[in-house]
């Protein structure tokens, strides 16, 4: 069952009117049931993963609470390990990523393993589960035991298929106490809805129905290869498509990936919203960063905080104690190289996702070093055409690097770079689609609105004809674009495959 559609708008609005009339206690249960019925709609056996993973993190963090202290550390370990290990199975069992053991994968017959044993959501539930009982082991929540309120919190069906990845400590809280939803929330709610909607319908879906696969990676041919594959970085390639459209077209992809998971994002917590549980923010206005320590912060804000708080910090703690709190140039490239290869390993176990999230260390470990050398770099203390000019670098050099991963291919990014640095010598035609300068311009507007009004509901402050005017406006733009896209643009959201 897709978020984008009718049947999950019925189970919603079936949720909200039957969880007001039950008590709290109730209210987890029912919420309980609806979220495995809603996996079940996916595939069967999707709950029994789910239960599964559910059941040995609960009892793995009970054993962690009640052990002695030198036991603790052995039951951390188990549990981090049995689900990294899940993890990586999953990763290495999906068959579109698997590219450095393709005689195993024969071997075992890929495609039905792949068939029967990946859920979907898996790798959300998965971190979720590891920061639990880590944030069990350091003391930072406290243990659960009711397993019913501990299944909800991996189980929430509004956030279950693609997060935002929610800690314990904020979680589990809210659903102890009574949840009052008056008129501000609802109001919110429903607001949050409509512009996750419009990111993800208007915007995402008309840039992913007028821009042609081809604009972005494939038609690029290889032609004279040498040396094996030890020189496709240097292949000779023939490219049909004019300089032009290959700009356009990875900005474009990388404005329609913002806004079709910021669509969900805004969607789901809309969602939860109505039943009085937050859920956190996932993405802050990630393209006005002005440096790449910022954009992480804006971008996949869940994922990025679980990777700074158990991959990051412990990491750039433990290897200060070896050297007696000497901030050298290893502490400090290290941790957030391997922080942004675990982050590329976690999207996807091929060649061009490491590669994504080793060059993503390497900025982000360069920023690092710069800015502790020479702290007036820092953009908090420039002037404001300085920080305009560098939010557009950061812009392209994020661009550049997204190549890796909409292609999911070396050769592939490889050729659509030379492209890119080279150019091409075709003309420029008049048949260019109106929509690679007006969705990402809308894009940008309403990032403009969200960041100037502190708020993603920037409306809500506004005289009630002002609301009344952006309702109207959204709901005619949602409406036409539906129309547009009719059977050309999926209703899943790409995250979903993560």
């Amino acid at each position: 069952m897709e978020i984008i559609s009718w049947n999950f708008f019925y189970l919603s609005i079936i949720t909200i009117f039957v969880y007001f009339i039950l008590s709290r206690r109730a209210q987890n249960i029912w919420l309980l049931i609806v979220s495995y019925f809603f996996y079940s709609t996916w595939n069967w056996y999707f709950p029994v993963v789910l239960l599964a993973t559910s059941l040995f993190n609960f009892f793995i963090a009970q054993k962690i609470a009640r052990s002695e202290e030198s036991q603790k550390k052995l039951y951390l370990w188990i549990g981090i390990s049995i689900n990294t290990i899940a993890l990586l199975s999953y990763r290495i069992i999906d068959n579109s990523e698997v590219q450095f053991i393709p005689s195993l994968v024969s071997l075992i017959r890929i495609n039905t393993l792949k068939d029967i044993v990946l859920p979907i959501g898996f790798s959300f539930y998965c971190l979720q589960g590891i920061s639990y009982l880590v944030d069990v082991y350091r003391m930072r929540t406290s243990t659960e035991d009711d397993f019913v309120d501990f299944a909800l919190y991996m189980s929430y069906f509004p956030k279950l298929i693609a997060g935002p990845i929610e800690r314990a400590s904020s979680f589990l809280p809210q659903l102890k106490k009574q949840r009052i939803v008056d008129n501000e929330k609802i109001e919110s709610g429903f607001s949050l809805i409509l512009i996750g909607v419009f990111r993800k319908v208007v915007i995402a879906g008309l840039l992913l129905a007028n821009i042609p696969n081809n604009y972005l990676v494939s038609s690029v041919e290889n032609t004279k290869p040498y040396l094996g594959l030890l020189s496709f970085p240097f292949y000779y390639y023939k490219d049909p498509l004019p300089y032009y459209i290959r700009l356009f077209g990875i900005i474009c992809y990388v404005i329609y990936l913002y806004n079709d998971f910021a669509g969900y994002s805004n969607i789901v917590r809309g969602i939860s919203t109505l039943f009085g549980i937050n859920i956190s923010e996932n993405f802050k206005q990630p393209f006005f960063a002005s440096t790449f320590i910022d954009f992480w912060n804006r971008w996949h804000i869940s994922l990025s905080n679980w990777l700074r708080d158990y991959i990051y910090y412990p990491l750039t703690r433990r290897l200060l104690r070896r050297n007696n709190n000497n901030p050298n140039i290893i502490n400090i490239c290290i941790p957030p190289i391997i922080t942004m290869l675990v982050s590329g390993l976690w999207h996807g176990l091929f060649p061009a996702m490491i590669l994504w999230g080793f060059l993503y260390g390497i900025i982000l470990s360069s920023e690092h070093i710069i800015f502790r050398k020479w702290p007036s770099l820092n953009p908090q203390k420039q002037q404001s055409f300085t920080k305009l000019f560098r939010i557009i670098v950061v812009f392209t050099i994020t661009n550049f690097l997204f190549v890796l991963f909409a292609s999911k291919s070396l050769p592939i990014t490889f050729a659509f770079w030379k492209v890119l640095i080279k150019g091409t010598r075709q003309p420029i035609s008049g048949d260019f689609p109106f929509v690679f300068f007006a969705l990402p311009i809308a894009s940008f507007v309403l990032d403009f609105l969200q960041s100037k009004f502190e708020e993603n509901v920037f409306f809500k402050t506004w005289p009630t004809l002002g609301k009344a005017g952006v309702i109207v406006i959204v709901l005619m733009s949602i409406a036409i674009a539906a129309m547009w896209t009719t059977g050309s643009v999926s209703e899943q959201f790409v995250y979903q495959g993560f």
